[in-house]
């Protein structure tokens, strides 16, 4: 990894946030930025282990914006004393949804690329805990962070996931385990009430409330919230 430690948007940099790189077999993404905020509660010593919750925005988005000061999520991540991780993939490709070139499917590639960011931050930081992560995703990072948890369930404490549009539904996924491995797991999943074909030219409302009966009849504990009048906002 190559460390970078300045801000996206040209900005001076915070001592809170962390960039660096990780290097990566999908040409789109083989040097793959990832940003980290450190809560400001950091303790090296003492105390119980700081959580990591992981934060995959929507394709193409930024990410230092999720750890800059005035954002809600560095706000919430420094109250609980918690590190974000972002790792910001992009695809530039039109075929997006293809897993050798985007970052959907996290056992094709995308998934040991964060694997590796969660252990260049146990190298940098002592009292951290990578091992029950925290996942948020919204669009394209909603798909990615549900299909983590189906492959590293081990990993993962909690999921929270917006507005996605495909999702892995039983266990027919080459390198995916059964949706039934998230009973464990407490699942948020979200999308805004006009998220649909009236709207878009891409439907996530539909795919996520299917998604979301075919889980709660698998056992999985998962929380639906539709947002009125929201179409795919993050």
């Amino acid at each position: 990894l190559s460390e970078l430690r300045s801000a996206d948007n040209g900005t001076r940099p915070d001592e809170h946030i962390l960039q660096f790189t990780v290097r990566t077999p999908n040409i789109q993404n083989a040097e793959l930025i990832c940003h980290v905020r450190v809560p400001r509660g950091y303790r090296p010593k003492g105390g119980p282990p700081h959580r990591v919750l992981v934060i995959v925005p929507s394709l193409n988005e930024g990410t230092f914006a999720y750890c800059a000061e005035g954002s809600p999520w560095a706000a919430f991540a420094d109250s609980e004393n918690m590190f974000l991780l972002l790792p910001q993939f992009v695809c530039v490709d039109e075929d997006a949804e293809d897993p050798a070139r985007g970052f959907h499917s996290p056992q094709i590639w995308s998934g040991q690329a964060l694997l590796d960011a969660l252990a260049e931050l146990r190298s940098r930081y002592n009292n951290i805990q990578t091992d029950k992560l925290l996942l948020h995703g919204y669009g394209g990072g909603a798909q990615f962070v549900h299909r983590f948890a189906l492959w590293k369930p081990e990993l993962v404490s909690a999921i929270s996931a917006h507005s996605a549009s495909t999702w892995t539904p039983a266990d027919f996924a080459l390198g995916l385990n059964p949706v039934s491995v998230l009973r464990g797991i407490p699942c948020l999943v979200t999308c805004g009430a006009e998220d649909d074909l009236r709207i878009n030219i891409m439907e996530r409302l539909g795919p996520s409330l299917r998604w979301v009966t075919f889980a709660r009849e698998t056992g999985v504990p998962v929380l639906w919230k539709i947002w009125s009048g929201e179409v795919h906002n993050r």
